[in-house]
């Protein structure tokens, strides 16, 4: 085919007659094509999407851009959009058009939640965490003592007592999301031992053994060592990491009953030490 430009023709008949004349060629404008980008997806309502035009071939510039944004923009760049699917339509010097649609993701945001419950054992006191997290795929424990986990669910034991800030942080990338929560370990300490000074061993089922440790409350009774001792320093009982917790009344090496009286008793359960007086009433 003829490049673009002016072209003469001259036409002569068998006379010998002619004539001339010019033919302009104009150039072919090839067909606008366009690509589209998006970068900045988002997390739940946030804001930070951006999309980009730019032609790629055929057209005549100058181009304007009328993208479907709200308010509409007519830059080749569009920022600051939410989550959705946006048109942008282009057109050329000449009144040529061509458009595109592209969208911005967004991800779910994460919740964290999370609650506790505190279990009572010989080593101390652990702690059962329950995550109730929704939106996340991964997750990230800060205990507050220096330990960390990425378990689900996982069950800790903090080194001592006092009161530990824990910290669960969700993620479902690149979103994420973050909660902190006072944990109170409080030990086993005075406030999980009674207060009982009296006990009747006389086999009729009430009050029929001594011990610090509250009926209900096994695990503690598990910890427990209990000493009694008589008015002379002999010691009638002891007991240690065993069920044996409660003082039945006898002396311990030939199982023969005590004599009613005050006996001394020295407790101690975790960090905490309890002494006092016993009275054995026949």
């Amino acid at each position: 085919g003829l490049a673009a430009g002016t072209y003469t023709v001259i036409v002569s008949d068998a006379n010998s007659c002619s004539r001339q004349t010019s033919v302009t060629v104009l150039s072919v404008v090839s067909t606008l094509t366009l690509t589209t980008a998006s970068s900045g997806s988002g997390c739940g309502t946030s804001m930070n999407g951006t999309l980009s035009a730019a032609i790629t071939g055929g057209g005549i510039a100058p181009y304007t851009y009328s993208w479907n944004t709200n308010p509409p923009q007519t830059t080749s760049s569009v920022s600051n959009l939410p989550a959705g699917t946006y048109t942008v339509l282009v057109t050329d010097a000449k009144g040529c058009t061509v458009q595109s649609v592209d969208s911005i993701a967004v991800s779910s945001q994460p919740k964290t939640l999370f609650t506790s419950v505190q279990n009572i054992s010989c080593e101390g006191i652990s702690v059962q965490f329950a995550n109730t997290s929704t939106q996340a795929s991964s997750y990230l424990w800060n205990f507050g003592d220096q330990s960390t986990s990425t378990e689900l669910n996982p069950t800790h034991t903090f080194p001592s007592t006092g009161t530990f800030v824990v910290t669960l942080v969700a993620e479902k990338p690149p979103c994420s999301d973050t909660v902190s929560t006072d944990i109170v370990i409080g030990g086993m300490g005075a406030t999980a031992i009674g207060t009982a000074n009296i006990f009747t061993p006389n086999g009729d089922g009430q009050n029929d053994c001594f011990t610090l440790a509250p009926d209900t409350a096994y695990a503690i009774k598990k910890c427990l060592y209990l000493e009694v001792f008589d008015r002379w320093g002999v010691k009638m009982f002891e007991s240690s990491g065993s069920d044996n917790y409660c003082w039945d009344g006898k002396n311990k090496k030939d199982n023969k009953q005590a004599v009613g009286g005050t006996y001394y008793y020295v407790a101690k359960l975790g960090e905490t030490t309890i002494k006092g007086y016993v009275t054995l009433i026949r």
